[in-house]
C-alpha cells in the first residue's frame, strides 16, 4: 500500500508526540539550564574554526559501547534491547562534533528481520564492545586525517534494520520486532546533549554511510531544527557517504551470466518497506508536501535532496559495488565483466551521474560533491582522488565555506585511475 500523504500540521503534531513518547519517564538529574530532550541526529564530522590537531598525536582511537539509559524506552533495537553508541571525545577539548550513523543494509520482511535480530545488526547486546576511530573522516590520527583528527567523534550503532527511519511505538505481532531507528538517534543525541557537551559545539556535521547515509539525509532538516530548539547555536551541516540513491526500477536481466538474487529497491518495493517499518513520519516534510501522490519517494536522495534546507556534502561512486549486486542482481565484479554486465553497469552509472549532476552539481544550493568514477561503496580514502583532491580535503574546504563540487571528468564507467577495479 502507498503511504498516505500528511499535511504539515499533522506531521508537526506527530513529531512532537514522538518526542514525548521517547521518554515516558524523565529523569530528575538534568543539569541546570538543560533543555528538553534532543530529537536530532547528527553524523559525520564537525570542524572547529581552526585546524590545529591539539592532543591528537596521543589520542586513543578506541571507543567503548554506551547503551542508552532505561528512560529511553522507545529507543530499541530489533530484539528489544536498547540502542547504543560509541563516543570518542578529544581529551584536549574541541568544539567540533563528528557523529556518524553506521551502515549495514536493511531487512524488509518478518523472516529476514527476525534473523537479523540475533546479530549485532539487530541487538545492542551483540554489538562490539569496542570500535576504533581509525578510518576516513573519523580517524584520530593526525598524520592520516589532518583536517578532522581533533574533532569529537560519535558512531551511532545500527541495530534497527530500518535505515534509522522506523518510528513504531509497539513491536510487531508474532515476531515481536521493534522498528525504532529514528527514536534511537533521538535518544543518542539527547544523551550527548546532557552528558557530552553537544550543545556547546560550534560546528556539527551530521550524516552517515550507506544505510546511515540514507537515514541521516531523510532526517537532516528535522534534526537541525531539533538542535535549534534545544538551544544549539552550532553551524549544522550534513555529510553522507554511499547513501545517495536515485529511484531505480531497472534490474539486471542479462543472460551471460544470469542475474543473482537481490532485494527489490524500486517503485513497487518502497511503499511496503515504509509501511513495514512505520517510517511515514520520518520522511522529510518539505519533500512529501510536494510529492503528494507518492510521498514514499522522499526516502530517496533523488527526490528529497532538492528540498533540504541543511547544506549537505555528498560522496558517491558512479558504480556502487554494494548497491549493484544487492539491489539489481548484477552478478559480476570488475575487471572481469561480461558484455551484458558492462552494458548494465554503464547504464546504471549514467543514471547516477545524471541525478548527481541535476540535484547537487547544477542545483543552486550550498551542497558539496565528491563523485568518483570508481567501483566502491563508502570507501573514499586510500588514495582515491577526484580532480586531484582527496575526499577529506574536499569536505574540509566545504565545511570552511568554499564551494566544492567535484565530479569526475574522465567519464562515468570505472575510469578514475586512482581507484582499484575490484
Amino acid at each position: 500500500m502507498c503511504v498516505e500523504g500528511r499535511n504539515g500540521a499533522a506531521r508537526g503534531r506527530g513529531r512532537l508526540l514522538a518526542v514525548h513518547r521517547l521518554r515516558k519517564r524523565v529523569t530528575s538529574t538534568r543539569l541546570p539550564g538543560c533543555h528538553l530532550p534532543l530529537i536530532v541526529l547528527l553524523c559525520l564530522c564537525t570542524l572547529g574554526s581552526g585546524l590545529s590537531i591539539e592532543g591528537a598525536e596521543t589520542r586513543d582511537p578506541k571507543a567503548t559501547k554506551q547503551v542508552l539509559g532505561e528512560q529511553y524506552i522507545n529507543c530499541r533495537c530489533l530484539d528489544g534491547t536498547l540502542g547504543a553508541f560509541y563516543p570518542n571525545l578529544n581529551p584536549a577539548g574541541n568544539d567540533t562534533f563528528v557523529i556518524y550513523l553506521d551502515g549495514g543494509g536493511e531487512c524488509t520482511d518478518e523472516a529476514s528481520c527476525a534473523g537479523r535480530a540475533k546479530t549485532k545488526l539487530g541487538s545492542s547486546t551483540s554489538m562490539d564492545d569496542e570500535v576504533y576511530m581509525n578510518y576516513g573522516v573519523l580517524d584520530t590520527r593526525a598524520e592520516a586525517n589532518p583536517n578532522f583528527a581533533d574533532a569529537n567523534f560519535v558512531r551511532v550503532g545500527y541495530c534497527s534494520g530500518d535505515l534509522f527511519l522506523g518510528s513504531r511505538q509497539d513491536p510487531t505481532t508474532g515476531s515481536e520486532l521493534y522498528f525504532q531507528g529514528r527514536y534511537i538517534v533521538h535518544g543518542v543525541l539527547d544523551t550527548l546533549s546532557l552528558k557530552y557537551g553537544l550543545l556547546d559545539a560550534k560546528t556539527i556535521v551530521f550524516g552517515g554511510e550507506s544505510a546511515g547515509g540514507i537515514g541521516s539525509l531523510a532526517l537532516m532538516d528535522e534534526m537541525a531544527e531539533s538542535l535549534r530548539v534545544m538551544g544549539s547555536k552550532a553551524k549544522f551541516l550534513g555529510s553522507i557517504q554511499g547513501g545517495y540513491y536515485f529511484l531505480n526500477d531497472d534490474v539486471y536481466e542479462g543472460s551471460n551470466p544470469p542475474p543473482s538474487n537481490y532485494i527489490p529497491w524500486g517503485s513497487k518495493a518502497f511503499p511496503d518497506y515504509i509501511e513495514f517499518w512505520g517510517a511515514e513520519d520520518a520522511l522529510p516534510a518539505a519533500c512529501t508536501a510536494k510529492e503528494t501522490e507518492d510521498p514514499w519517494k522522499c526516502i530517496l536522495a533523488d527526490y528529497n535532496f532538492p528540498y533540504l534546507s541543511t547544506p549537505v556534502f555528498v560522496a558517491e561512486a558512479f558504480t556502487d559495488k554494494v548497491v549493484l549486486p544487492l539491489h539489481t542482481g548484477m552478478p559480476g565484479v570488475p575487471p572481469n565483466l561480461t558484455v551484458d554486465e558492462k552494458k548494465f553497469t554503464y547504464g546504471w552509472s549514467l543514471k547516477m551521474s545524471a541525478s548527481l549532476q541535476k540535484n547537487v552539481m547544477d542545483h543552486q544550493s550550498p551542497g558539496g560533491l565528491f563523485a568518483a568514477a570508481c567501483w566502491t561503496h563508502t570507501s573514499f580514502e586510500e588514495g582515491r582522488l577526484v580532480q586531484g583532491t582527496t575526499h577529506t580535503d574536499a569536505l574540509a574546504k566545504w565545511v570552511r565555506g568554499d564551494t566544492v563540487k567535484l565530479l569526475d571528468t574522465c567519464g562515468t564507467f570505472l575510469c578514475n585511475p586512482t581507484c582499484p577495479l575490484s
